[in-house]
């Protein structure tokens, strides 16, 4: 988490820090976040079976992912969940922990970004820091300053 507040502090990216005990889920979150403004989302890591390419999808917490969706944007027919073992190997992280501040842990750029658009056009939007133990509210604009720093393609498109 350290890490991650550093980087924004560093990139003079704004953030609101909020504690809580550990999530795992979206319904686990819901009862810590009365006081955390902005979209919560889930972060999912996903890979192309056929091709080995991964990505990390981003959408509000209450919408479920459409595979199929997913598939025909990306052209493949072999999306599924990415394995712990890959999570912790490509983006440092462990289960429940997934953030698109992982992508500080790829530096590489292996991991491909895709934004759900009412994500992307949210005013603010909540992220964990790499940990399970804590969200952060960011901006709009300072998660599109984020994303213009890193070296990740990004697709925003409706899911």
């Amino acid at each position: 988490m350290q890490e991650v507040l550093n980087y924004l502090t560093t990139h003079d990216i704004p953030y609101v820090l909020h504690t809580h005990p550990a999530v795992y889920n979206m319904q686990d979150a819901a009862a810590h976040y009365q006081n955390i403004n902005g979209l919560p989302v889930k972060n999912l890591f996903l890979k192309d079976k056929k091709s080995g390419a991964y990505y990390l999808c981003i959408l509000p917490g209450a919408k479920k992912l459409d595979f199929k969706k997913i598939e025909s944007l990306l052209g493949s027919k072999a999306i599924t969940f990415a394995s712990a073992e890959n999570l912790k190997n490509v983006m440092g992280l462990e289960p429940g922990s997934v953030s698109i501040f992982g992508v500080l842990n790829d530096p590489e750029g292996r991991v491909g970004i895709i934004l759900d658009a009412e994500v992307h056009d949210a005013s603010i939007v909540t992220f964990h820091p790499n940990t399970n133990t804590a969200t952060i509210e960011i901006t709009h604009d300072d998660l599109m300053k984020f994303l213009g720093l890193v070296k990740h393609s990004v697709q925003v498109v409706p899911l």
